[in-house]
């Protein structure tokens, strides 16, 4: 009987599959410096296009990453509104909000103080890191992982009643 059972589970065991098998495992990126945030910028449009999803960011610091892509960052808001791609910023309360096309504006309270920027598009989400002069990016392509920080991104967006009208 014990030689057929190990016979029974020889079999078997090749045809098992860990739990979590089939999740997609995250694809994670590091990205440096003034080319690093031109890349992700153009990714984002990209990453729209193709997923009709809208951008959207947690303490947004578009001054910051105006004064690192300089001319570029601009462009990159050209381009999103000659494709019409819809974004929702949750703003530091100590940002200073530049108005963008098809873009919607809520202000933080100052005690959701956030050291980095989470920006997120399509399937991938970002984290960005402004160190003095330096600049750092985290990027996470996965769907399961970026629609979490969506759900998360509209629970806060939920809490704050009051839109920035512009």
């Amino acid at each position: 009987d014990l030689e057929e059972i190990q016979s029974q589970v020889k079999s078997i065991i090749p045809n098992l599959k860990p739990a979590g098998f089939n999740a997609k495992r995250p694809v994670i990126e590091v990205y440096e410096g003034k080319e690093g945030l031109k890349t992700i910028l153009e990714m984002s449009i990209r990453e729209s296009l193709k997923t009709r999803k809208e951008i959207i960011g947690i303490s947004v610091q578009q001054q910051k990453c105006r004064e690192l892509a300089g001319p570029y960052h601009m462009r990159w808001y050209n381009d999103r509104g000659k494709y019409k791609i819809k974004s929702r910023y949750l703003m530091s309360a100590e940002e200073k909000i530049i108005p963008v096309k098809h873009t919607k504006y809520k202000i933080l309270p100052k005690i959701a103080r956030n050291p980095n920027e989470i920006f997120i598009f399509g399937n991938i989400t970002t984290q960005f890191f402004f160190t003095g002069d330096l600049f750092t990016a985290i990027v996470i392509d996965n769907g399961d992982i970026t629609d979490k920080y969506r759900h998360y991104f509209d629970f806060l967006w939920s809490l704050i009643k009051e839109e920035v009208k512009i």
